[in-house]
């Protein structure tokens, strides 16, 4: 950075001769400076011998205040998305249930799950281990829990699916917060917020990952194709336990998880007739998900706005039924 400076002011000095006078000048700050390029350091290169062989798993919470989390799942080898998942708050159930079971009913079994050291992967990671114990080598731990920063496989995807997700729904709720136009203090409104945020970035999700998938990165190739070659092992759906079955033997392990987790109250959750007749008339005077999306990442974002009053209204209106 020194002899970055020094050049752009004209002063050209050889890297050996500015590292010598960094260190006499002041030799505790060199020092300092060494040991941290050190610890930044990764010794072991990140290694992934093809599909099936390591699966990450990672969440991403920029939406989190509108209800929204994302949970996908990246094979380490061929860069491809094979799962994802949006709920208002995480929860190990959802996560087991859309990511894992998905991924291993669909491809086969991983032989290594790379997650952060959050508590919502913990039904995920016990059942791979007792998957693991059955199936597949012996030579590579079930899983590896790692601090955020060293599971950069799928840590890369999030700035992109910010940008063209998340963001632009972003800067729309805040606009509408910041104008008073939701409160989300209000219990029936955050669950109709994360309802209808959830749905649009679904759509989102839906069309960055067919593109990711199906794109060239440089010095792997082509998601898809690298998928094809396939090192998965294959188990019967039948060993791979459903949700209530993972969640009572976890449990039955001495475990706790969270069965549900609620962002807000739908007013109509027990009502299915009117839950009905809120998604019909929300289609005739509003239109398709993927209107609206389109509408918050290349128009003004005014149909974002006027959907999720829109479903707001109704939800109060039908409310006043029960």
């Amino acid at each position: 950075m020194i002899k970055g400076l020094l050049d752009s002011k004209g002063v050209y000095i050889r890297e050996g001769k500015v590292a010598q006078s960094l260190k006499r000048v002041d030799p505790q700050a060199y020092t300092r400076r060494s040991n941290n390029t050190v610890d930044r350091t990764n010794p072991v290169p990140y290694h992934a011998s093809g599909f099936g062989h390591k699966l990450h798993l990672d969440q991403n919470e920029k939406l989190v205040m509108f209800g929204v989390t994302h949970v996908l799942a990246v094979d380490g080898y061929s860069g491809m998305i094979v799962s994802h998942v949006i709920m208002p708050v995480k929860n190990n159930l959802l996560i087991y249930e859309h990511i894992y079971r998905k991924s291993v009913l669909t491809y086969g079994l991983w032989e290594q799950i790379r997650v952060d050291c959050g508590r919502e992967f913990f039904l995920t990671l016990f059942i791979q281990k007792k998957l693991r114990q059955q199936y597949g080598s012996t030579e590579i731990v079930p899983y590896v829990q790692t601090p955020s920063t060293q599971n950069l496989t799928v840590e890369r995807l999030w700035p992109q699916v910010n940008a063209r997700v998340n963001y632009p729904l972003k800067r729309i709720l805040f606009s509408m917060q910041d104008r008073n136009s939701i409160d989300m203090t209000c219990p029936t409104t955050r669950y109709c917020v994360s309802h209808v945020v959830i749905k649009l970035a679904t759509v989102g999700m839906e069309r960055f990952i067919s593109a990711w998938n199906s794109h060239f990165i440089a010095g792997k190739g082509v998601p898809l194709v690298l998928s094809q070659q396939r090192f998965t092992t294959q188990v019967q759906a039948s060993v791979v336990p459903s949700t209530v079955t993972a969640t009572q033997d976890y449990e039955q392990q001495g475990g706790s998880l969270t069965h549900f987790s609620e962002f807000g109250i739908d007013p109509l959750r027990e009502r299915h007739d009117l839950i009905r007749l809120r998604d019909e008339h929300f289609g005739v005077d509003i239109g398709s998900y993927e209107t609206v999306f389109t509408d918050a990442v290349s128009g003004s974002g005014d149909l974002v706005e006027r959907a999720l009053l829109h479903f707001l209204t109704l939800t109060q209106r039908l409310a006043q039924l029960i």
